[in-house]
């Protein structure tokens, strides 16, 4: 991966790096769902939308799910969260392996 590709933006990167916040347990479930919610609002964001993190956080609080699903709850967020989670994963790996920024 390289990190200057365009379709890597800084959202997807930081909802990517969220999700890896809460898988190592270091953010509530409530708290990565929400900040998603705002960030991709606050930029119009589509790929997902706002309302996709938002109605996973209904159901935490009680809401039951919206859209009926077969899934379990936390398979349907690692599906969410996916593509980018792996690219925040790539990008790790990049800096971890001393990745040159351009110069």
């Amino acid at each position: 991966m390289d990190c200057s590709d365009a379709r890597i933006d800084d959202v997807s990167l930081r909802l990517g790096f969220s999700l890896l916040l809460y898988l190592d347990a270091k953010r509530p479930a409530t708290e990565l769902l929400t900040v998603a919610g705002v960030l991709t609002d606050g930029r119009s964001y589509t790929r997902p939308e706002c309302e996709a993190f938002y109605l996973l956080l209904n159901e935490i609080d009680g809401g039951g799910p919206t859209v009926p699903s077969a899934l379990p709850w936390a398979t349907r967020l690692n599906a969410l969260f996916a593509p980018h989670a792996s690219f925040a994963r790539q990008a790790e790996a990049e800096l971890r392996s001393g990745w040159d920024a351009p110069k």
